[in-house]
């Protein structure tokens, strides 16, 4: 919900989300559906001229921890799932926003 409500706010939010699997994949059902553990997202928005960047690992499970508690930095997303998020983004802006886990105001 809180990431519908940043893109009513800001003049631009790029969102992108996918699921983290350990090395052993468990399945379910009898299609045999891979289950991830965690699932990944990580946000790029801009508001005023002024790019933020902001990740989240978010555990497969049913949780009443405040999204707030699974912070990280794109940086450390990008660590845990070997993807390069915002590389078409100038270095220096890529490196600035990568690296901070602020929350959006």
């Amino acid at each position: 919900m809180q990431v519908r409500n940043w893109a009513v706010e800001f003049d631009s939010l790029y969102v992108v989300t996918g699921p983290i699997f350990d090395s052993i994949i468990p399945t379910i059902g009898p299609h045999r559906v891979a289950v991830p553990k965690a699932y990944y997202k990580v946000l790029l928005q801009r508001r005023k001229g002024s790019w933020q960047g902001i990740g989240f690992i978010l555990p497969n499970s049913n949780t009443k921890v405040e999204f707030k508690e699974y912070a990280v930095s794109i940086d450390k997303v990008e660590e845990i799932t070997g993807l390069d998020f915002f590389w078409g983004l100038e270095d220096k802006v890529e490196v600035s926003i990568e690296k901070n886990r602020l929350i959006f105001k």
